[in-house]
């Protein structure tokens, strides 16, 4: 759409989603998805069709969502232009170099609904003219059909869709190797970082359904030692601290400088919130800000350092007040914290939100992360209670020093909407 007057510059309707059209005309049609995600958008060096000489172009890369299994690729460089010439590619269960086929035609795969935002990306691996190659990465999403039931990480040259996915060294495939077919896993959203300021992606974060923290180093020019068994460990193992019940990670971690020693710091958030039951389960969720040192070495859930979060009243003046949470100021191990979302009433006897989560994506702005969570209904009849917003600093993971939210509704943000209870703030 043209973003000054609303008017549709073009549509595309990928042939991923094609079979499912006709269902529109059903008298009895009840909603389905289709193209249910938000794409990527970024400048590449590449030639689009493997005849024309590389040029920078605007690519569009985007999933399905729940409607589908699958990823599309648009070069969007001229959108009043627009024609058929301009899809370059998708990439569907059965373009998985590991598909296979069951008695009944139907592809087994590890590419399962694609839920997550790809990443596009310039990579450490150069073409026959010395030239970076540009990636579209992603994780092959929930309910795959794969025997293996593993979390896996795509990365697609972006180049080379043009004729499909069947040569060698089209793409590059990182199995994680963690899944099961009682316990099938899977990867949304992924973190690519530049760690040495050289504009190409050196390691990539992912969180999958089983609560591991997946770390990939793909620094190396030699594409094919990216999938290698030492290029990717497992940072962390997210379990509820009381229970040790796993705890999943569908959202896309945020990556900092460590400020207080070397490497980088990881947050992350638990929680699911796509399927029917994730409304109603009451098992417990956090946030976490993980050390990693970069030596590929996983950290232990007793390295960490809990920060509590309490409930408080605010009185804004003699009639009105507010209730609002306050967090710890514990001092931080060298490897990292975490906050439990298992707040108790003001009673202090029992969780008040059992199965609160920030499923949302977090969000960094300036040195302070904001997360959003939602409290899922106990029970089906329930009404929703809503959530609450939360600030952070992200390598502490306490409310740091600067007022963000103005409590007492003034226009400023200054001392007087500071809430400070003993420890807490």
């Amino acid at each position: 759409f043209d973003a000054q007057t609303g008017d549709e510059r073009f549509a595309y309707v990928p042939n991923l989603v094609f079979s499912k059209l006709s269902v529109f005309s059903d008298p009895g049609y009840r909603h389905q998805f289709y193209v249910d995600s938000t794409p990527s958008v970024n400048d590449a060096y590449i030639s689009v069709d493997g005849i024309v000489a590389p040029a920078w172009n605007t690519i569009l890369v985007g999933g399905l969502g729940a409607g589908g299994r699958g990823y599309y690729a648009l070069n969007i460089t001229e959108p009043e232009n627009f024609t058929q010439d301009d899809v370059m590619w998708e990439f569907g269960p059965e373009d998985d170099p590991d598909a296979t086929t069951d008695n009944d035609g139907n592809v087994i795969s590890d590419m399962g609904l694609s839920f997550g935002q790809p990443v596009i990306a310039m990579s450490n691996a150069v073409d026959n003219n010395n030239n970076q190659k540009w990636v579209a990465i992603f994780g092959n999403g929930y309910n795959s059909t794969s025997e293996e039931g593993n979390a896996v990480i795509y990365m697609l040259f972006i180049d080379e869709g043009y004729d499909g996915w069947s040569d060698v060294g089209d793409l590059v495939k990182i199995d994680t190797g963690i899944g099961g077919i009682a316990n099938p896993n899977g990867i949304s959203d992924v973190r690519a970082v530049d760690l040495d300021g050289n504009g190409t992606v050196d390691r990539i974060y992912a969180g999958d359904l089983l609560g591991n923290l997946h770390v990939v180093d793909v620094s190396s020019p030699n594409q094919t030692s990216w999938d290698d068994a030492g290029n990717k460990f497992i940072l962390y193992r997210a379990k509820y601290s009381q229970t040790n019940e796993e705890q999943p990670i569908t959202t896309r971690p945020i990556v900092v400088n460590n400020e207080r020693g070397a490497g980088l710091v990881v947050v992350f958030a638990t929680g699911r919130f796509f399927a029917v039951a994730d409304a109603v389960d009451p098992r417990i969720q956090s946030i976490y800000g993980v050390i990693d040192d970069l030596s590929n070495t996983e950290v232990s859930a007793d390295e960490l350092t809990e920060q509590v979060l309490t409930n408080e009243v605010f009185q804004l003046n003699a009639d009105e007040s507010i209730d609002v949470r306050v967090l710890t100021d514990n001092t931080v191990s060298n490897k990292g914290w975490f906050i439990n979302f298992d707040v108790l009433d003001s009673s202090g006897s029992f969780v008040e939100f059992p199965g609160e989560k920030a499923v949302r994506t977090l969000q960094l702005r300036g040195d302070t992360v904001f997360a959003n969570t939602i409290i899922p209904l106990v029970l089906s009849c329930d009404s929703p209670s809503g959530g609450f917003s939360l600030a952070l600093d992200p390598q502490t993971g306490t409310a740091g020093t600067v007022e963000i939210f103005d409590f007492n509704i003034d226009g400023e943000f200054d001392s007087e909407d500071s809430i400070i209870v003993q420890n807490v703030k």
